[in-house]
C-alpha cells in the first residue's frame, strides 16, 4: 500500500491534488466503501484514503473513517493499516490543537512501523512527528526528523514528497527566525515544484517568499504575492488553509504600512477560514494581530477580547502540563522500544540455550566452580594490591607532608631573615642621607649665602619629609623616588650653581605613577656621582638619569655622569682623610642582592668606567636592574 504521498499532502500539509482528479478519486472511494462491506484490508485501505479528503475542512467526518479503520485493522491484525490509521488520527488531533493526543498517536504509529520493518511506509508518521515538534517549539528535534526522512529518500527520483519535506523544513527555520536557512529551503521548494510542474508546491513556495518579503520589510511585495496566492488557491480549490495564511500575511503587511482598515479586513477573512476548518492553533497569531489593529485604532475593548483569544490558544497549546505529557510520552516510547528489543534478544538467547541445553548441563558445574575459584583468586589479588598501594601512598603522603612542612619552616625563617636585613639597611640609609644634606647646608652658611641656605633648607625639609615617609614603606612608586632625586639635585645645584646640570629621562613605556621599586634605590648613586665625580671636576658637570623597561619585564635605571671617573676619585679619596666611605652605595648593593634572592631574579647593579678615544676617563655609568614589583 503506497500511500506516502497522499497522506503527507492531504493530511499534514495544505497541498492538494488537481481538483477534478480529487473529486473523481473521492467519489470512487465513497462508492467502494458503500459497496464493499466486508471487514478486510481492502475496506481499511479505502477508509484511510477517504479520510484524507475530510481532514482539512471536515475533521469530524474524517475522524469517523479513521476510527473504523483502526477498529477493523486490530480485528484482523492488519498492522500496516493500523499504523496508517493511527497516524491519521494523530493528524486529526494535530489539526484540533490537541498536541499531547497527537503525539501519542504519532509515536504509536512510528512504533508499529518500526516493529514491522515498514521503513518505506514510515514517512507519514515521521512527518507528523516533525510537525508536532515544531508546534511545541522543539525546532532542532523537528529538523532532525526531516533530515532523517531525506536520508531515507536519498537516491530516489524527485517527487512531490521532496517538496513537502523542503517546505516543512523551511517553515521550521522560519519559526526559529533563521531567515537565511528559511530562504534556502523555500528556493528548493520552488525549484523542485517547477521541475515537477507541481502547482501546489509553487503556491506554497510563494507563501514562503511572501513571508520573507514581510520579514525584510518589503510590505507591498508581500501584499502582491499574497493576492496572487489567494487567486490561485480559489481557482484550484480545496486548499482553504493556504488561502487563510495568505490573508494573514496581507493583513500583517497592511498593518505595518498603517493601513488598518485593509489589515483588519484581511485578518478577519483569515480567522473566518481558520475557524471554518477548525485550525485553532494557526488562528492564534491572527487573533494577536487583530488585537494590535484595534489597539492602534483606539478600540481597546476589542483589542482586549482578541488578545484574550490569542493567549487562551497559546496556553492550551504550550502549557507546562502539556509539554510534560509530551516528554513523558517520548520517554514511554523509547522505554517500550528498548524493552521490546531486550525481550527479542532474550527470546533469541532462550532458543539458543534450548538447543545447547544438554551440553551446558554437563559442563555447568565444572565451569561454575572454575569461574568461582578464578573470581575468588582475582578478588583476593585485587584487594591485596589495593591494600598494599594504599599503605604505600599513605607513607608517601606522610613523608611528603613532613618534607613540605620543613621546607615551609625554612622558607619562613629565610624570609624573616631577609626582611630583617632590608629593614636594618633602610634604617641605616636614613641618617646617612640626612648627614650628607646637612653638610651641604653647612657649606652655604659658612660661605654666608643665606638665600641659598634658606632655599636649600626648604628643599631639604621636603626631602627629609619624603625620605622619612618613604623609608617606612617596603615599596614606593618610581615617581616618588625620582621626585626625591630631583629635590636632591636641585639642592646640590644651589651649591654648585652653573657647574652642575642634570636631566631625568623617562622612556615611552614607563608609567612612573604605577611602577613600584624599593625606596632610596636611585638617590644614593646620584649622590655618589655628585660627591665623587662632579665635585672634583674643574669644568661643568652633568648627570643623566634614564629609566626604561626590558623585554623580560625588568626596570632598567641608568645614572651617567661626566665626572673625573672612579680612578681619579679614588686617588683624591686617599689624599683627603675627611672624605667619608660610600656606605649608601654599598648598602644598596646588599639590598639588590637580597631582592635577587627574594624574587629569584637577576637584580643587580653594574658600574662602568667611561673613556674617550685617548683612554682618558670621561665619567661613570651606573646601571641598576630590578624586577617590576606589585
Amino acid at each position: 500500500m503506497k500511500k506516502i504521498i497522499i497522506i503527507i499532502f492531504l493530511v499534514l500539509t495544505p497541498f492538494a491534488g488537481n481538483a477534478q482528479f480529487n473529486k473523481q478519486l473521492k467519489d470512487s472511494l465513497l462508492n467502494l466503501i458503500d459497496t464493499h462491506q466486508k471487514r478486510d484490508s481492502i475496506r481499511v485501505n479505502a477508509l484511510i484514503d477517504i479520510q484524507n479528503f475530510f481532514l482539512v475542512d471536515e475533521h469530524e467526518q474524517g475522524k469517523k473513517y479513521i476510527e473504523e479503520a483502526i477498529k477493523i485493522s486490530k480485528e484482523i491484525d492488519y498492522k500496516l493499516g493500523e499504523g496508517f490509521s493511527i497516524n491519521a488520527m494523530g493528524a486529526y488531533y494535530m489539526r484540533r490543537g490537541e498536541t499531547n493526543k497527537a503525539l501519542e498517536c504519532t509515536l504509536n504509529a512510528v512504533d508499529i512501523f518500526e516493529k514491522n520493518n515498514e521503513n518505506k511506509n514510515i514517512f507519514a508518521a515521521y512527518n507528523n512527528l516533525a510537525i508536532l515538534y515544531k508546534n511545541t517549539k522543539k525546532y532542532h528535534e523537528s529538523i532532525n526528523v526531516y533530515m532523517k526522512m531525506l536520508d531515507k529518500l536519498e537516491g530516489r527520483p524527485k517527487t512531490s514528497s521532496f517538496v513537502v519535506i523542503y517546505f516543512n523544513i523551511a517553515g521550521t527555520y522560519d519559526a526559529m527566525d533563521d531567515q537565511i536557512n528559511c530562504e534556502k529551503w523555500i528556493k528548493k521548494v520552488i525549484e523542485t515544484s517547477e521541475e515537477l510542474n507541481f502547482e501546489q508546491g509553487i503556491i506554497e513556495g510563494k507563501i514562503g517568499l511572501s513571508k520573507l518579503e514581510l520579514s525584510q520589510n518589503n510590505y507591498y511585495e508581500a501584499i502582491i504575492i499574497g493576492n496572487e496566492i489567494i487567486e490561485i488557491a480559489k481557482n484550484i480549490g480545496n486548499i482553504s488553509q493556504t488561502e487563510a495564511m495568505a490573508y494573514s500575511i496581507i493583513a500583517e503587511a497592511y498593518f505595518e504600512t498603517e493601513n488598518y482598515k485593509e489589515a483588519l479586513e484581511n485578518a478577519q477573512n483569515s480567522i473566518s477560514i481558520y475557524n471554518k476548518i477548525n485550525s485553532v492553533n494557526y488562528a492564534s497569531d491572527v487573533y494577536l494581530l487583530i488585537s494590535k489593529i484595534y489597539k492602534k485604532t483606539n478600540n481597546y475593548k476589542k483589542a482586549y477580547e482578541n488578545a484574550e483569544k490569542h493567549h487562551s490558544i497559546e496556553d492550551s497549546l504550550l502549557s507546562l502540563e502539556r509539554i510534560k505529557v509530551i516528554e513523558e510520552l517520548q520517554t514511554k516510547y523509547e522505554t517500550e522500544k528498548m524493552k521490546r528489543e531486550k525481550e527479542t534478544a532474550e527470546l533469541e538467547n532462550l532458543q539458543f540455550e534450548k538447543q545447547n541445553h544438554r551440553e551446558k548441563e554437563k559442563n555447568k558445574q565444572n565451569r561454575l566452580l572454575l569461574i568461582g575459584t578464578f573470581a575468588l583468586l582475582i578478588t583476593v589479588i585485587f584487594f591485596w594490591i589495593l591494600y598494599s598501594r594504599q599503605q604505600k601512598l599513605k607513607k608517601q603522603a606522610e613523608l611528603t607532608y613532613l618534607k613540605l612542612n620543613e621546607s615551609q619552616k625554612r622558607l619562613n625563617i629565610e624570609r624573616q631573615k631577609r626582611e630583617a636585613e632590608l629593614k636594618a639597611i633602610r634604617s641605616q640609609l636614613n641618617p646617612h642621607f640626612i648627614f650628607n644634606v646637612i653638610n651641604s647646608i653647612q657649606e652655604f652658611v659658612i660661605l654666608g649665602e643665606q638665600q641659598k641656605a634658606n632655599k636649600a633648607l626648604t628643599g631639604i625639609a621636603e626631602m627629609m619629609r619624603k625620605t622619612l615617609k618613604n623609608s617606612q614603606q617596603k615599596l614606593i612608586t618610581l615617581k616618588e623616588e625620582l621626585d626625591l632625586v630631583e629635590l636632591y639635585l636641585n639642592a646640590e645645584k644651589l651649591r654648585f650653581e652653573d657647574k652642575l646640570e642634570y636631566e631625568i629621562i623617562l622612556s615611552d613605556n614607563i608609567e612612573e605613577e604605577f611602577m613600584k621599586i624599593p625606596p632610596m634605590i636611585i638617590q644614593p648613586y646620584v649622590e655618589n656621582a655628585v660627591k665623587h665625580g662632579i665635585m672634583h671636576k674643574k669644568d661643568n658637570g652633568k648627570i643623566i638619569v634614564n629609566t626604561t623597561t626590558t623585554k623580560d619585564d625588568f626596570l632598567k635605571i641608568t645614572v651617567t655622569d661626566n665626572g673625573v671617573g672612579r680612578r681619579k676619585a679614588s686617588e683624591i679619596k686617599k689624599q683627603n682623610t675627611f672624605v667619608h666611605d660610600s656606605f649608601s652605595t654599598k648598602a644598596n648593593s646588599e639590598r639588590l642582592k637580597n631582592i635577587a634572592k627574594e624574587t629569584g631574579t637577576n637584580a643587580n647593579v653594574e658600574i662602568i668606567d667611561l673613556y674617550d678615544d685617548h683612554k682618558t676617563p670621561t665619567g661613570t655609568k651606573i646601571i641598576i636592574t630590578i624586577p617590576l614589583m606589585d
